[in-house]
């Protein structure tokens, strides 16, 4: 049985297909560049000067590509807001991407990972209405290799709104939930929250587009500052490659669409028993 993709996953295709695209037509203009003074010299001469800024035309090519696939996909891609036919139930969720299912077992959340070589027969099974321990059974997996959280007991929740994730804290025990897709998520966060321990307090954070890239900025300006600093190429050439590459397209997430987190935690006293 073939898996359908979510448009969350097409639009993440189409924009690999546009990254690809793009570095190749990087690679072409910078070797244009270095083609056009030539004019009518030997082909010889062609050829050597074609092939001698491949060394470094490359890996530019590359960086500028994959920048603009962070940036388009920023932009671009979002989480379906569906809910996938077949791979949830009032009290299960299939991950046919990460191989993960998360079930409700009585007031228990139980997860385990499905082998890639299994995913189809699980997906099947699961389709079927095959109960809990039946899926373990068709996925070849180790009864000591399924988590079970006792919901009563989780000391901290927590959720992101942009995130496929539900993060669980229990002690020193620390949980993540894959699901799906964010819709998926929400649709299991419904079913979670009626497990909790009634002393839990309910908080949701709405940050401010400012106050959302605010780390961001203070990084980049001090990135600034040791660039002014230290006159180095290469200290120059690692922080605004981090700079670039890795702090802007975050901060520019935040700007589109600041994150706001979903809390559910025991008060202080109660957790320190």
């Amino acid at each position: 049985m073939t898996t359908q993709l979510t448009q969350g996953q097409q639009r993440l295709k189409t924009v690999n297909r546009v990254s690809i695209g793009l570095f190749f037509m990087f690679l072409i203009l910078g070797e244009l560049y270095f083609l056009l003074p030539i004019g009518t010299a030997d082909f010889s001469i062609i050829i050597n000067r074609l092939t001698m800024p491949l060394s470094f035309l490359i890996p530019i090519a590359v960086l500028m590509a994959y920048y603009l696939r962070k940036v388009i996909k920023t932009i671009y891609v979002r989480e379906t807001v569906e809910l996938a036919k077949g791979c949830y139930t009032e009290r299960s969720w299939l991950d046919i991407d990460d191989k993960v299912l998360v079930s409700v077992e009585g007031n228990d959340v139980s997860f385990f990972e499905i082998p890639e070589y299994q995913l189809n027969d699980v997906q099947s099974a699961y389709q079927q209405r095959a109960s809990f321990d039946t899926l373990i059974e068709t996925a070849g997996v180790k009864r000591s290799k399924v988590v079970t959280i006792a919901m009563a007991a989780v000391e901290k929740m927590t959720s992101s709104h942009k995130k496929d994730t539900i993060e669980v804290e229990i002690g020193e025990d620390y949980h993540s939930l894959e699901f799906l897709n964010v819709k998926m998520k929400n649709h299991a966060l419904t079913r979670f929250q009626l497990l909790l321990n009634d002393k839990m307090i309910y908080r949701k954070t709405k940050p401010s587009r400012l106050r959302a890239t605010l780390p961001w900025l203070i990084t980049i300006i001090i990135f600034a500052l040791i660039m002014f600093l230290i006159h180095n190429p290469y200290v120059w050439a690692l922080l605004f490659g981090i700079g670039f590459f890795m702090i802007l397209p975050k901060m520019l997430r935040e700007l589109i669409d600041p994150t706001q987190l979903e809390i559910w935690e025991l008060p202080e006293e109660e957790s320190s028993k």
